[in-house]
């Protein structure tokens, strides 16, 4: 027989329990959100407007979002009157009745109801008044950008 090696527990229970630090440290460095900083292609949904405000009204001010802000609303907006018209509302009470439909199918997380997908640049809710119109309520004060008073945006805005 060869010889005999001898094994140190203490070395192999040392190495065992680093190897179980470093895979816990991989974990929790994949698991844990990033520093806060916003991307393009984060879902803005996700971050809680009182906390990042600041955050959030500087990507809202960046050029071209004004743009996809009118562009989301004409798509709703679309969404909106096909499932007005497809209801055959014929008078005040049909209409008030689907809006409020509406109104409840725009808090929920899908939009089947409308057939479009919910825009998750914007931080807060949708709604249509009673008239049809569509209209969006930043969830801070903070956040709102300052195009928010524009003439081709401040119809679709309610201010908190």
């Amino acid at each position: 027989m060869g010889p005999k090696r001898k094994v140190n527990v203490n070395i192999f229970v040392r190495n065992i329990v680093i190897l179980i630090i470093f895979i816990a440290v991989v974990i929790l460095c994949i698991c844990l959100p990033n520093s806060g900083e916003f991307s393009p292609n984060v879902n803005k949904s996700r971050y809680r407007s009182e906390k990042n405000a600041d955050e959030l009204k500087k990507v809202y001010e960046e050029e071209g979002n004004k743009e996809k802000f009118l562009n989301d609303v004409a798509i709703i907006q679309n969404a909106v009157s096909m499932a007005l018209l497809n209801a055959d509302v014929v008078d005040d009470t049909t209409m008030k009745t689907r809006i409020i439909e509406i109104n409840k199918e725009l808090k929920k997380n899908t939009w089947e109801l409308l057939g479009i997908d919910v825009p998750t640049f914007w931080v807060g809710t949708w709604s249509v008044d009673d008239t049809g119109t569509v209209k969006f309520t930043f969830l801070n004060h903070a956040s709102i950008p300052s195009w928010a008073d524009d003439e081709d945006v401040n119809p679709h805005i309610i201010h908190n």
